[in-house]
């Protein structure tokens, strides 16, 4: 959509320009008129103010109260990017010489043709597009060069970043800080950016704008009188106005030489890390944080160890103390996001296995350390309430488990076990098989199979040849019979009937 001003003092003239123009262009550009150039530049200013200029203004020179050229003259001194075309009845040379130093596209005198007109203001439009698309060139390459030189890359560039880094600083003297929001700007088009960093570098003195993964980023220079509240409170004001609602806290870094902006965006990088810890807070200061890093390794040892024995005495009270131990130890350690919920994790998985795979799985979708909290606490407490507490070592209950659950296979042995689920020596998994279970494998698979054959003809109707189907024996249903007996000294008959 392009945008068109039209100023004329001839009511007839300014509308016979506005019907052809809309007829050739139809909906894709909005046409404003104006009596005189006073008014015209009243609606340029105000579309300015909006940041939405017109692409190109239609004026009259002679018109009273402000005549064109001081229109044109006027919109310059205002920095309004437009292309401009005069439609005079006057051929003066002079007229023309001035229209050209104030930057004029075109001269067209009236009478002009439908077809004229069109013409010359299609090439005034095509213009506009190509400066528009300069423009919006320019932003990317500056965030590019900001990029490069917070991120230390491209040191051969060094003489662009700096020189980047002035246009938008009396000097590079003094002390500076960076002011963060965190994805803030997620739901937010590039023009809209584009906007935003206008509005901040142009409101907020001595300040430069950085975007990076829908985070902002404000470079600001200490200047005296100026505090942290105070930026704070008018970037918030800033956001405010281009509907933007923070949810999080806005980061403060430290404060340094210029020379040492890049080590401030990493350290606010690190810090942005442990918004978790930072939910009710409006300002978060890096020089009030200490981020430690804490023994991984021996907090899930220990804190496995201590749920795992409250879980066995069923002791709730223990599991939350134990759990209040683990927030103190992250809060007081500001350990970042992803890290404590890896910690988590393990902890669960340490505790529980694969049993609450699907709960397991939110750890990491959590957005606060209350939510991260709850949902572990969850899964302990579905762990609780079921008692079901591995009693052997990882590799040997995977083989208990796997046994309970495929009884009806018949070729479950110790070699396929050995492969396929504990990835282990077959001889040495089964030594370390009967020092857990106090069974040979074979004698522990046999138990497990007459246990449930026990079970389903005590409490089913299904056949012998059925039952002996379901616990593995499918091939040969008699030697089912003949194991059965030898084991409880009955057939599975004699046992069903009594």
């Amino acid at each position: 959509m392009y945008s068109i001003v039209i100023a004329d003092d001839e009511r007839i003239i300014r509308e016979g320009i506005s019907a052809t123009l809309k007829n050739y262009f139809e909906s894709d550009v909005e046409i404003l008129t104006a009596k005189d150039g006073k008014e015209a530049l009243s609606i340029i200013l105000e579309m300015s103010e909006k940041r939405d200029p017109p692409d190109v203004v239609i004026t009259d020179i002679v018109m009273p109260g402000m005549d064109g050229l001081e229109l044109i003259k006027q919109c310059n001194e205002n920095s309004v990017s437009a292309e401009f075309l005069i439609l005079s009845s006057y051929d003066d040379f002079k007229f023309a010489q001035t229209a050209i130093k104030q930057g004029v596209d075109d001269y067209i005198l009236k009478p002009c043709k439908p077809e004229d007109l069109i013409r010359i203001t299609k090439a005034a439009l095509d213009k506009a597009d190509k400066k528009k698309h300069v423009w919006n060139q320019i932003p990317r390459a500056k965030q590019n060069l900001i990029h490069d030189f917070l991120h230390k890359q491209n040191q051969n560039q060094n003489k662009d970043q700096i020189y980047e880094m002035k246009t938008h600083f009396s000097d590079m003297d003094g002390t500076f800080r960076i002011f963060s929001v965190e994805d803030c700007l997620s739901d937010k088009t590039e023009a809209m950016k584009h906007l935003l960093t206008e509005a901040l570098e142009h409101d907020l003195e001595e300040s430069m704008v950085y975007i990076e993964k829908d985070s902002l980023f404000l470079i600001t220079k200490n200047i005296q009188g100026r505090q942290s509240d105070t930026i704070y409170q008018e970037l918030q004001q800033l956001l405010e106005n281009s509907g933007i609602t923070n949810p999080s806290p806005v980061f403060i870094s430290s404060s340094k030489e210029a020379e040492f902006i890049p080590e401030l965006f990493e350290q606010l990088c690190t810090l942005m890390e442990t918004k978790l810890y930072f939910e009710n807070k409006y300002t978060v200061y890096a020089d009030n944080i200490q981020i430690s890093p804490i023994d991984t390794d021996f907090i899930i040892k220990e804190s496995t160890l201590r749920i795992t024995d409250a879980i066995q005495r069923k002791d709730e009270a223990a599991i939350s103390k134990e759990m209040k131990q683990l927030m103190k130890i992250l809060e007081g350690s500001c350990t970042p996001l992803k890290d404590a919920k890896d910690l988590f994790w393990h902890i669960q998985y340490s505790v529980c296995g694969d049993r609450f795979t699907e709960q397991a799985r939110n750890l990491q979708q959590a957005v606060s350390i209350k939510e991260l909290k709850s949902i572990f606490e969850d899964i302990i407490m579905m762990e609780l309430k079921g008692f079901h507490i591995q009693k052997y070592s990882k590799p040997i209950q995977t083989m208990v488990d796997y046994i309970e659950k495929h009884l009806s296979e018949n070729r479950i042995s110790l070699q396929k076990l050995a492969s396929e689920t504990a990835f282990m020596n077959s001889d040495y998994l089964g030594k370390l098989f009967k020092k857990e279970t106090g069974y040979k494998f074979s004698d522990y698979l046999l138990e497990k199979r007459i246990e449930k054959a026990k079970q389903l003809l005590t409490e089913t109707h299904s056949s012998i040849q059925q039952i002996a189907e379901q616990t593995g024996f499918e091939d040969n249903p008699s030697y089912f019979c003949q194991l059965f007996k030898k084991a409880t000294g009955q057939t599975p008959g004699q046992f069903r009937q009594h």
